[in-house]
């Protein structure tokens, strides 16, 4: 790009900027910035990275890291949770060996590296690469899932596409309600 053409653009992008300003003022709206999670004695959970709405409702982000793995996990006023998938298990009563379905691990790394996750009471799950593939289709018996509460259903089916799952860690002790501030 010759010499004008970047002072042209450097010109157009100070305008929108300036634009934007001005809107701003105009309206009484200021941007927020630096959202943060609590809990109800007022301990930090963590900054907000965004909004997604799943789990009954649209509910605040917050980002946790442990031993290089980060997972996003969703803050709703009275817990928190995974935000991706289901854990499926080879029993009747969600006990045992969970696993992930296999196309749910695969829609990590769209925009930042986050592992997919799942919570159960305070435990965090990944998927385990190191884990072998089955050989054989394992017959799934039981899905815990946390769309609007934790709950173990029965259900009946075979597959080869999973992903076993292991424990990250235990989330520190946060007190309901949550609320952003």
């Amino acid at each position: 790009m010759r010499k004008s053409g970047k002072r042209i653009l450097l010109v157009a992008m100070l305008m929108c900027a300036l634009g934007t300003l001005r809107v701003h003022a105009q309206s009484g709206f200021t941007t927020v910035r630096g959202l943060t999670a609590y809990d109800s004695a007022g301990r930090r959970i963590g900054n907000v990275l965004g909004f997604n709405l799943a789990m009954g409702g649209f509910f605040p982000i917050v980002a946790f890291s442990k031993d290089s793995t980060t997972v996003a996990l969703g803050v709703t006023k009275n817990r928190i949770g995974g935000i991706w998938g289901n854990l499926i298990f080879t029993t009747g009563d969600c006990t045992r060996t969970p696993y992930f379905d296999s196309q749910v691990v695969g829609i990590d790394q769209i925009l930042f590296p986050l592992t997919p996750n799942f919570v159960r009471d305070g435990a965090v799950y990944v998927p385990d690469p190191s884990s072998p593939p089955p050989l054989v289709p394992l017959r799934v018996l039981s899905i815990y899932t946390d769309d609007h509460s934790p709950a173990c259903f029965t259900v009946d089916y075979e597959t080869v596409d999973v992903v076993q799952a292991k424990l990250l860690g235990n989330l520190p002790l946060f007190t309901p309600p949550f609320s952003v501030r």
